[in-house]
């Protein structure tokens, strides 16, 4: 259904050209998933722009060719590739606070994104958007259909983007990490439907994640990509079962397992290269533990081992020697997390730090021309804990169910959205009753990182 062949792509930078796409080739059938994974930065979001034509002003597609079922789409006018983005593509952005139009309420994008793409009008669109709200999750989707993006959670707006994707019923679809903002209910029942609709309508799918157990349960064949290169392919069940190239091994052992609790997870040592250098060798090596002397001075090809599989790695050529590592290259591979911070758990104690007593949010319900209130909603309801210092707190739970609310709440960034009620007392002041320099010496020594930096630094 899809092809790429040779695909490469140019960044214009400050340091020089960066090839963030080096020579990609895929193939994705009719109702099959096809997951590209491999860490941040080696390009996985880059083949989604690309396949788009979204690259942004300083991209380039150098070479190549990307077939949708025989159309080169790199070769359409742009008037041309606009029915065929959206229409016969979709996609679901990384970023939902991005991709989402802030000054426009979630239902008219979806709206207008239906009118666009199918023969619905006016009512008939706002009733399917309506109900794809409502097959993706969105609690009271008739009455959030008229809300705008910042009234909705993290995993909200993601659930808002894959409606307005989906409801075009495209023939292809890009999803680019679709459930990282989603709890794990959610995520299932989002996955569940999209398998529903590749068996119903024949969709092919790109899945792009780093989330290798989303991967296990959705995907038929995984490519894996370093550093603007794909250096494995094969089947899902190969991949998980026997992994050929040492980056994929490596991934492997980082996952958690029961098997090995209480022991420290297996780490990459380094990062993934600055790709505006000319390589001359194998791109993994300096990170690699099964490293030869000759990787650092001859680049390796992706070569097929079996009908199903192929590895970039000189490994598997003929005559090569495995096992001459390193040592520095192996200690760094092999470096674990630190665990000192879970043994010290239950150490802390004396007067809490934070005390935050029946806290309540509640946010105004407008209704009509002029906004009047007409009700309230309570997103978060008498929340109480304290929190000592050198202790960790978690606060868990379902997208939506007042967990980003509570830290926007206790540093006062939401006193002219909401009515806020309790207290919060650091150091025998309550913050919910400071202003001016107080409050900004406060917020000196009770710092947040959002959810979302895409949206929260300055562009």
């Amino acid at each position: 259904m899809l092809e790429i062949h040779d695909l490469e792509v140019g960044l214009d930078s400050e340091a020089g050209l960066v090839r963030a796409i080096d020579g990609l080739r895929l193939s994705i059938a009719r109702r099959e998933t096809f997951a590209l994974v491999g860490e941040s930065g080696c390009g996985k979001s880059m083949t989604a722009l690309a396949l788009m034509r979204l690259l942004p002003e300083n991209g380039n597609v150098l070479a190549g060719r990307i077939d949708l079922e025989g159309t080169d789409t790199l070769a359409l006018p742009e008037r041309e590739m606009r029915s065929v983005r959206g229409g016969r593509i979709g996609m679901i952005f990384q970023e939902p606070s991005t991709s989402l139009n802030p000054v426009m309420k979630v239902g008219a994008q979806i709206v207008e994104a239906i009118e666009a793409h199918t023969e619905l009008r006016g009512d008939a669109a706002r009733a399917k958007a309506i109900d794809w709200l409502k097959r993706v999750g969105i609690p009271e989707p008739e009455r959030r259909i008229d809300e705008y993006p910042f009234r909705m959670s993290g995993g909200q707006k993601q659930r808002v983007m894959i409606a307005m994707t989906l409801a075009t019923e495209p023939d292809f679809l890009v999803a680019d990490e679709p459930t990282t903002a989603l709890d794990v209910t959610i995520q299932k029942q989002i996955l569940d439907l999209l398998r529903d609709l590749q068996r119903e309508q024949g969709m092919g799918l790109l899945l792009i994640t780093h989330d290798l157990a989303v991967v296990s349960g959705m995907a038929q064949r995984v490519a894996l990509m370093y550093a603007g290169q794909i250096v494995e392919v094969s089947t899902a069940d190969e991949f998980f079962s026997a992994p050929k190239h040492p980056y994929a091994q490596a991934l492997l052992r980082a996952l958690p397992d029961a098997d090995r609790r209480g022991e420290p997870l297996t780490a990459i040592g380094g990062t993934v290269p600055a790709l505006t250098q000319a390589f001359t060798g194998c791109r993994f090596a300096p990170r690699c533990a099964s490293a030869m002397a000759h990787c650092a001075t001859t680049p390796p090809t992706l070569d097929a081992l079996t009908p199903t599989r192929s590895v970039r790695c000189l490994l598997y050529v003929s005559g090569a020697t495995p096992g001459s590592v390193r040592p520095e290259v192996s200690k760094g591979s092999q470096a674990g997390f630190d665990t000192s911070a879970r043994t010290a758990r239950g150490a802390a104690d004396g007067k809490p730090l934070l005390e935050v007593k029946n806290l309540c949010v509640r946010f105004p319900i407008r209704k009509g021309l002029l906004q009047r209130t007409a009700g309230y909603f309570d997103a978060v309801a008498g929340v109480s804990f304290d929190i000592r210092a050198g202790s960790t707190l978690a606060l868990v739970g379902e997208s939506g169910c007042g967990k980003t609310t509570t830290g926007k709440a206790i540093v006062q960034l939401l006193r002219t959205q909401a009515v806020i009620e309790g207290r919060a007392l650091m150091q025998d002041k309550n913050l919910f009753e400071l202003d001016g320099a107080a409050l900004t010496a406060a917020r000196r020594d009770i710092q947040i990182i959002f959810q979302d930096p895409y949206a929260s630094l300055n562009p």
